[in-house]
């Protein structure tokens, strides 16, 4: 089996005063496996992964594909938009719109 056909899913990014920490689920049809972000650049983590899933690659090639995919994953947009592209005016538009929703009641 190859590292491109495992399914990165449940990506978790969080964030506390700068220190980031990111979880996720790795699946083949019924075998999954939950690992930390910060395991990956382990040896012995892409090594398990490896036997686990019976990969036939090299670490480094499946390190890198897993990333890759994690990355990916990880670019999908989120509902709630407060970055560099954040606009406050929307922000405002939406709580007024919900207001006015409640005092139909």
């Amino acid at each position: 089996m190859k590292s491109s056909e495992l399914l990165v899913s449940n990506l978790s990014i969080s964030e506390d005063s700068y220190d980031y920490r990111g979880i996720f689920t790795l699946s083949c049809f019924e075998i999954t496996m939950t690992i930390e972000l910060s395991d990956m650049d382990s040896e012995e983590t892409i090594e398990e992964i490896k036997e686990k899933f019976s990969l036939d690659e090299e670490i480094a090639t499946i390190r890198k594909t897993l990333m890759d995919k994690v990355i990916s994953h990880s670019g999908l947009s989120s509902r709630n938009n407060e970055g560099e592209n954040y606009n406050d005016s929307t922000k405002k538009k939406e709580l007024e719109k919900e207001a006015k929703s409640l005092d139909m009641a």
